[in-house]
C-alpha cells in the first residue's frame, strides 16, 4: 500500500507536507490509522486571521462600535450585551485615542460618550463589565469626584478624559466584543493504492479518527470535515 499525503491551508497558513512509502500491500486498516495519526500528531493550528461584522472596526483581538443614540449607561450595556459584548473596556491609550476617533466619525462631535466601567458595587472600586482588570484610567484632575453621591458611571470625552456621571444620564455609547476567526478552508488529500477496497465502515472510523486527532492539534470543534471518494481503475 502506498499512502500520499498532502495537507495544504488556505487562508495564509501552511503546513509541511511530509511523504510516506511502505512496503506492505496487505496492511490492516487499523494500520493505517495509526501510521496516519501518527503524522498528524505533528501538526499544529494557529489561530486564523481575525475580523468583524460589518459595521464593527477591528483593534486587534476585538471589534468595536458606536452607538449614536443617546441612552442611559445600563441600557448602553443592555443593548452591548444582546451583540455579543459589553460597553467598551479601555487599557491603554492606543485603545482610549482610537475609541475618541470613532465616537468623532459616527457623532461629528467629540461629546461624553459611555464606556464600560461603574462602581455601582462599591464606591471607589471601578470594574469593567466585561470582566477585565481595571488596569488603566485617564481621569480629568479631580475626577472621579461622586458629585451629590450619585456618580458611579465611566464616560469618556469630558474635556477629553474619563468623568465620573450620574448612570441615567443620556449619551451616546461605544460597545466591544471579541473578534471572530476568519473561517478557513482546509484540505487533506489522502491516496490510498490497495490491492482491495477499504470498507464504508473502515473509512468513516478513519474520518473520525482524523478529525479528533485535528481537534487535539488545535482545530475548532465545530469544524466540519467531508469525505470524497474518488476511485481509479488501475492501469
Amino acid at each position: 500500500m502506498q499512502i500520499q499525503k498532502n495537507m495544504k491551508k488556505i487562508n495564509r497558513q501552511k503546513v509541511t507536507v511530509h511523504r510516506y512509502l511502505f512496503q506492505q500491500i496487505h496492511m490492516s486498516s487499523v494500520m493505517l490509522f495509526i501510521l496516519l495519526l501518527s503524522e498528524l500528531s505533528t501538526l499544529s493550528f494557529t489561530q486564523s486571521d481575525l475580523k468583524c461584522q460589518r459595521s464593527w472596526t477591528q483593534l486587534g483581538s476585538r471589534c468595536f462600535k458606536i452607538f449614536t443614540t443617546e441612552t442611559t449607561w445600563d441600557n448602553a450595556e443592555q443593548n452591548c450585551v444582546s451583540m455579543g459584548g459589553h460597553l467598551a473596556s479601555v487599557h491603554n491609550m492606543q485603545v482610549y485615542a482610537f475609541i475618541q476617533a470613532l465616537v468623532l466619525n459616527a457623532t461629528k462631535s467629540n461629546n461624553p460618550t459611555w464606556i464600560g466601567a461603574s462602581d455601582t458595587v462599591q464606591e471607589g472600586v471601578w470594574v469593567w463589565t466585561d470582566g477585565t482588570a481595571f488596569d488603566y484610567t485617564y481621569w480629568f484632575t479631580g475626577q472621579p469626584d461622586n458629585s451629590n453621591r450619585i456618580e458611579d458611571c465611566l464616560s469618556m470625552n469630558y474635556l477629553g478624559a474619563w468623568n465620573d456621571a450620574p448612570c441615567t444620564i443620556l449619551y451616546p455609547s461605544a460597545c466591544a466584543k471579541p473578534a471572530i476567526p476568519a473561517k478557513i478552508k482546509a484540505e487533506i488529500q489522502l491516496e490510498i493504492i490497495s490491492e482491495k477496497d477499504l470498507l464504508e465502515s473502515d473509512t468513516e472510523e478513519l474520518l473520525q479518527k482524523i478529525k479528533q486527532k485535528l481537534m487535539d492539534s488545535g482545530m475548532p470543534n465545530n469544524t466540519t470535515i467531508h469525505l470524497k471518494n474518488i476511485y481509479k481503475k488501475p492501469k
